[in-house]
């Protein structure tokens, strides 16, 4: 770190100290240029440095926090491991959200949420799970509009997909989902539980469990892990978007929305992806909270949208790998059968449909 200067701590976590840094001879002194180092004890760097292999892997998405590289250095003596990131001037998502007095405009919440997800689809796709996702793990960057763009950081309790956590629980108790406390099920559909409760907390300013009151950490454990309740929808935000809560706040995770579907809700998609809502709900058959026959409203009469509705229900069932079997579900479910779905196997018998009265007498 010879030719860096930090300056001052931003913050500390399990993995690492942040630090603001600059360089220590600038070229332009009017415009010094500012990274982010993360540093830890070379000996206890570890996880520093998998997670610094991960950011490189990952470093073609422009979602998620680029890392310049690594470095080495002695301070008081002690040898120092340096991992290189870029600096995000506008804090964390959760310093946004305090600073707007604890909640964000809905318009806001929307294109954030989708900044989210495409990153999300892409380090799903690129095989591996963030465990960790919270607003204070995203960060905020000043985009060429005058708006933010947020991306992804902290990468310290990533995994890849399908392979076992060697140590320690991941991620921050209120954003787990249920199969991540009860059995350690730690895949896909974990970050998507957790992005719910990120939108919650944007569109609130609490997180997503502060409607209902625990005695302790062990009580809200239980409830999380045991208890049938979800996290409260917020009553201030579009049906568009307590659809969208409903779609990732799904107790069990074969049946949570994948990120890619996810992008094609009405409550992040342009207007001419909102059949794909339709879509997913009907020709494939998630788990929902109304009758797909209350997106009726969403099907635009005119002629074009129409075709696009067919084109879409051609397109989901081609992602499907069965008639009767979400997309979303097929790659999960041999991990979920055994932990999840065997041990209380009478819960699931009417889940691929609809909880109405009628599409319950079908199955």
């Amino acid at each position: 770190m010879g030719s860096w200067v930090k300056k001052k701590v931003l913050g500390k976590g399990t993995f690492g100290t942040v630090s603001y840094t600059v360089p220590r001879f600038p070229r332009d002194p009017l415009n010094v240029p500012a990274i982010a180092v993360k540093s830890a004890d070379y000996n206890k760097s570890s996880s520093l440095q998998k997670e610094a292999q991960i950011l490189h892997k990952l470093r073609d998405c422009p979602g998620i926090l680029r890392c310049f590289g690594e470095d080495v250095s002695i301070e008081d003596g002690v040898k120092i491991y340096n991992m290189l990131l870029e600096f995000a001037p506008g804090g964390s998502l959760k310093d946004l959200i305090r600073k707007h007095g604890g909640a964000l405009p809905e318009r806001d919440v929307r294109e954030y949420t989708r900044m989210i997800l495409e990153a999300l689809s892409y380090v799903h796709g690129r095989g591996y799970v963030h465990c960790d996702i919270k607003p204070g793990n995203i960060l905020v960057f000043p985009s060429p509009d005058g708006g933010n763009y947020l991306k992804i950081a902290d990468f310290g309790a990533a995994k890849k997909r399908f392979s076992e956590l060697k140590k320690g629980c991941p991620g921050t108790l209120i954003y787990r989902p249920p199969e991540s406390v009860s059995y350690d099920l730690n895949e896909a559909p974990m970050d998507i539980w957790a992005l719910g409760c990120t939108v919650v907390e944007m569109i609130t300013g609490k997180h997503a469990w502060a409607g209902k009151k625990f005695k302790d950490v062990h009580e809200l454990r239980r409830e999380i892990a045991l208890g049938e309740g979800l996290p409260a929808i917020p009553q201030n935000i579009s049906d568009e978007g307590k659809d969208f809560l409903r779609r990732c706040l799904v107790r069990d995770p074969r049946f949570r929305w994948t990120a890619e579907m996810l992008l094609h809700h009405p409550f992040v998609a342009q207007e001419y992806a909102w059949f794909h809502i339709i879509t997913a709900s009907r020709a494939v058959g998630f788990a929902s909270y109304k009758c797909s026959s209350s997106y009726d409203k969403w099907i635009s009469e005119k002629p074009a949208v129409k075709e696009d509705y067919k084109l879409a229900t051609n397109y989901v069932l081609s992602q499907a790998k069965a008639p009767d079997q979400p997309a979303a579900v097929e790659e999960y479910y041999s991990l979920a059968s055994n932990y999840y779905i065997l041990t209380q196997p009478e819960v699931y018998d009417n889940q691929l449909g609809c909880s109405c009265y009628k599409c319950i007498s079908i199955y």
